[in-house]
C-alpha cells in the first residue's frame, strides 16, 4: 500500500492542469469547481475530487472514484462505491494512476473476484478477534478493497447485480 505524501504542487496549478487534461478526456465539471465526473457506457461514472484542507491551505487531497449508476446509498457520494487517495507529483501522474484504478476498477468480473475474496477474509478475520491479536500475528488481507458500504459487497456479488448490469445495458443500447 502506497503512503500519503503532501502535494509536491500547489493546488491552483494542480486543478488548472487537471482541468485541461480531464476536458480534453470527457469529464465535465461537478457542482464545485474542483470536481469532474464522466459516465462511462458500462454503467459507472468516474469521479475526480480535489479537496483542500481545513487546517494547512497548503495541503489538499486528490481522491478519485468509481461510482456504480443506480447503487443506493453511495450514489450521492462524492467518491462513489470504490475509491481511493492519490498522492500528487504532477497533474498527468495523478491522471495516469487514475485512469488504472479505473480500468481496475470498472472490470465487473475482477471486482467481483476481488469483492468475493476479501469478504472470506472479513469472514475469517472479524475486527473483534483480529484486535486480540498482535499486528505481527494477523492475517493480512489479500489486498485493499476501497468499498464503503458492506451492503455494496453483497449487491455486486448477488446475482441481482450481473441482472442489472444486462438491463443497464440494454437500455442504454450498449
Amino acid at each position: 500500500m502506497q503512503e500519503y505524501s503532501r502535494p509536491q504542487i500547489p493546488e491552483a496549478q494542480l486543478v488548472k492542469e487537471l482541468n485541461k487534461i480531464l476536458k480534453a478526456n470527457g469529464y465535465a465539471r461537478v457542482g464545485r469547481k474542483k470536481e469532474w465526473s464522466k459516465q462511462i457506457e458500462t454503467g459507472f461514472v468516474l469521479r475526480f475530487l480535489v479537496q483542500g484542507s481545513r487546517w494547512d491551505k497548503d495541503d489538499y487531497d486528490v481522491r478519485i472514484g468509481v461510482s456504480i449508476v443506480g447503487v443506493q446509498p453511495c450514489d450521492n457520494s462524492p467518491n462513489g462505491q470504490f475509491e481511493k487517495q492519490l498522492n500528487v507529483f504532477s497533474s498527468e501522474q495523478v491522471y495516469n494512476d487514475a485512469v488504472k484504478f479505473f480500468d481496475e476498477w470498472t472490470d465487473i468480473m475482477l471486482v467481483r473476484e476481488r469483492v468475493q475474496a476479501i469478504k472470506e477474509w472479513r469472514d475469517r478475520n472479524p475486527a473483534e478477534y483480529l484486535w486480540t491479536l498482535p499486528r505481527e500475528k494477523r492475517e493480512k488481507p489479500p489486498f485493499k478493497v476501497p468499498i464503503q458500504e458492506p451492503a455494496v459487497c453483497d449487491y455486486v456479488l448477488s446475482p441481482k447485480y450481473l441482472e442489472d448490469r444486462k438491463q443497464f445495458l440494454k437500455q442504454n443500447d450498449f
